[in-house]
């Protein structure tokens, strides 16, 4: 049994702060996109296509900086209970026996 004792906040936060700009990604494109067919009222002069396109970009990068500082706050809280309480507790197994397994049941399906 293993024990997580402390998680490094910086390389959480880094993480973070890429899996949540993808997501407002993934989240703002295909909002902007039905906007753009349901909404008649919505001209496509350039100022309105600019006006999109800025949203495309600036609301990703917030939704990344606000998951990254929530999380690097939950990190920093996860790693002073850990102290007092104990961390999350691991049981891991070895995988090298599935990997082996792997490789000879490849090897002689390959062979047939």
């Amino acid at each position: 049994m293993f024990e997580i004792k402390r998680l490094d906040v910086s390389s959480i936060a880094k993480i973070t702060a890429v899996l949540y700009f993808i997501l407002g990604l993934v989240v703002m494109v295909p909002i902007i996109f039905l906007t753009l067919l349901t909404d008649r009222s919505i001209s496509f002069s350039s100022g309105s296509i600019g006006a999109m396109l800025a949203v495309i970009i600036i609301v990703p990068v917030l939704y990344s900086i606000i998951g990254t500082v929530f999380s690097a706050v939950i990190t920093a809280m996860y790693n002073y209970f850990a102290k007092s309480f104990g961390g999350i507790k691991l049981q891991l197994d070895k995988v090298e026996e599935l990997v082996n397994n792997f490789a000879e049941t490849s090897s002689v399906s390959e062979t047939n």
